[in-house]
């Protein structure tokens, strides 16, 4: 059986190692994964995946930073979703 978990807050490289998975969902903002310990990860056959939001961008993310949407909004902003600080619809 495959063992499947789901941790979107504090999966970092030394928590998730003392985790026994299959298949992870991590949040790679907040998981902060490099390249080397995903590599260990599939030596092991475990694999670890991203979560994404596809309604959705939040001005915490990198993606946001890197790019200063605050000041420059792209198109696709629909605007701001009044139950989350931070977060916006997306078209």
């Amino acid at each position: 059986t495959y063992t499947y978990i789901n941790q979107l807050q504090g999966a970092s490289f030394a928590n998730l190692q003392s985790r026994d998975f299959a298949i992870a969902v991590v949040d790679a903002d907040n998981s902060r994964l490099t390249r080397a310990q995903l590599s260990q990860f599939h030596s092991e056959d475990r694999a670890v995946f991203a979560y994404a939001s596809v309604g959705e961008a939040e001005s915490f993310r990198d993606y946001w930073q890197d790019n200063n949407w605050s000041t420059n909004p792209p198109d696709f902003l629909l605007g701001a979703n009044p139950d989350f600080a931070g977060a916006y619809r997306v078209k």
